[in-house]
């Protein structure tokens, strides 16, 4: 990386993102540019739900339960429950 330009480490990369990361722009609309708030948002999602005392998962039972948790959160639960019902109906006549 010494000596290249911060446009040519991103081509380097096989991506020309510099076009993409206008941080100065998105800080004045108020966008979050760090990673904390995304690490806060998988602390609340994950971490409260799956993480407590004497919890123990296997990855589907974790991954239906964090997609649950996502629709409520997210405020998208019908259209999540109604997606679900659909799948299990062709499930069960398949």
């Amino acid at each position: 990386w010494q000596g290249r330009t911060k446009s040519r480490s991103w081509r380097w990369c096989g991506l020309d993102m510099e076009e993409r990361m206008k941080y100065s722009t998105f800080k004045e609309k108020g966008y979050f540019v760090g990673s904390g708030v995304i690490e806060a948002g998988c602390k609340t999602v994950v971490g409260k739900r799956t993480k407590q005392s004497g919890m123990f998962w296997r990855v589907t039972g974790a991954q239906n339960i964090l997609d649950i948790r996502c629709a409520v959160i997210g405020d998208t639960f019908d259209g999540y429950w109604a997606d679900r019902n659909q799948k299990v109906l062709k499930e069960l006549v398949a």
